[in-house]
């Protein structure tokens, strides 16, 4: 990088321009003056980690970071802001660019500096929490322990990928919120009162996994072992949307097709036990109930179709998804309201949901039992 310390550019640089004929991000001559530039290989990009859209407004609230982040456009990587040069306007200058050209752009730290970042990210999370909840935290606070445990888990797949590392993690997690399981009533109130106010918080996979187990455990009743099962599934459902170091962009009607097939690499190489259902809830929770969904090869449900129809955790996965995408929407910049969000979610079921399975979920909405499981069995907590 130049001597030159940074500071905000001029206001037209910041402005990203289009080439008409590529119709890709094309970076202002300014980058190239102040910033060192080099060009990232498949191989080079192992040395660094690409960091979480749900948690990185932590760089613009906590103490200045004491490590280099880095912006990647397409394969060049420029050394944005240094620790010495930090300001507010470069980092939301990264945002900026990064919402605009999501598919092109990413945000990047070395992986030496990741544990730093990660605590930055815990340490900023728990605040934002705290601000949300006021005087309710130690009321949500056995819910928010079942999330961030989930969320913890969500962020290992950006951190290292697919290996066994997370596969462990991802078995814990989801032991770990089966068996500190609140109410159905409890985990509703907290995604809607803490998780919907402040988007900071929010994390896709880990509000889909708390939901589809609040479905599977509390709302259908399935056993221990169906229900982490379902659990696992959530986690890896989209992984392609918290995977950035597959440096692919997701699409949001389809399957993680790269994903899945990285899930099946690892079972090879490492026998990873990742249970075939959480293999094909990742490749049907985007097919529709009365079909047309993708892959659209599926419709209706497997207990009535067999092999022509989608599983049930599949079925469970596409209501929970859809429920925490809800979470991000506004109205007149409030969250929605949990009426809002089950009209919505019971008007696409007409084609997209198991009709059953909702109708389920929102007559148990206002239910305070905390389902306890039986003494555990083997065969119950078998590949769970």
């Amino acid at each position: 990088m130049s001597s030159q310390p940074l500071t905000k550019p001029p206001a037209a640089s910041l402005s990203p321009s289009i080439n008409p004929a590529t119709d890709k991000f094309v970076p202002p001559d300014e980058w190239r003056v102040r910033c060192s530039v080099r060009h990232l290989s498949p191989h080079t990009k192992l040395e660094y980690t690409a960091l979480n859209n749900d948690l990185i407004r932590c760089l613009t609230e906590a103490p200045t970071p004491d490590f280099v982040l880095f912006f990647l456009v397409g394969w060049e990587l420029y050394e944005f802001v240094r620790p010495a040069d930090y300001t507010v306007a470069l980092v939301q200058e990264m945002f900026e660019v990064r919402k605009k050209w999501p598919t092109q752009t990413r945000i990047l730290v070395l992986n030496k500096d990741y544990p730093r970042y990660e605590r930055m990210a815990d340490n900023f999370r728990k605040r934002r929490f705290d601000a949300a909840a006021r005087d309710e935290t130690m009321a949500f606070m056995p819910v928010f322990d079942c999330y961030k445990t989930l969320s913890n888990t969500s962020q290992m797949v950006v951190r290292g990928g697919l290996n066994m590392d997370l596969y462990s993690g991802i078995s814990a997690a989801s032991s770990h919120a089966f068996t500190h399981m609140q109410s159905t009533k409890s985990i509703l109130d907290f995604l809607i009162a803490i998780v919907a106010r402040d988007p900071v918080i929010y994390d896709h996979s880990a509000v889909t996994a708390l939901v589809t187990l609040t479905i599977a455990w509390n709302v259908l009743g399935m056993t221990k072992r169906e229900a982490k099962l379902s659990c696992q599934a959530a986690l890896l459902h989209d992984v392609e949307r918290n995977c950035a170091h597959l440096f692919k962009p997701s699409v949001a009607d389809r399957i993680s097709l790269a994903a899945i097939k990285e899930v099946k690499q690892l079972q090879e190489t490492t026998g990873a036990g990742f249970h075939p259902v959480v293999l094909s809830t990742m490749g049907q929770y985007r097919e529709k109930f009365t079909g047309g969904g993708f892959p659209g090869t599926i419709f209706g449900s497997s207990e009535e179709r067999g092999s022509g129809g989608i599983d049930r955790t599949a079925r469970i996965v596409a209501i929970a998804c859809a429920f925490s995408e809800c979470l991000l929407k506004r109205q007149e910049k409030h969250a929605l309201s949990l009426s809002t969000i089950f009209g919505i979610i019971q008007e696409r079921a007409k084609a997209d949901f198991d009709p059953e399975i909702v109708a389920a979920f929102i007559g148990a909405a206002n239910s305070n039992e905390i389902r306890k499981a039986n003494k555990k069995s083997e065969s119950e907590d078998q590949d769970s």
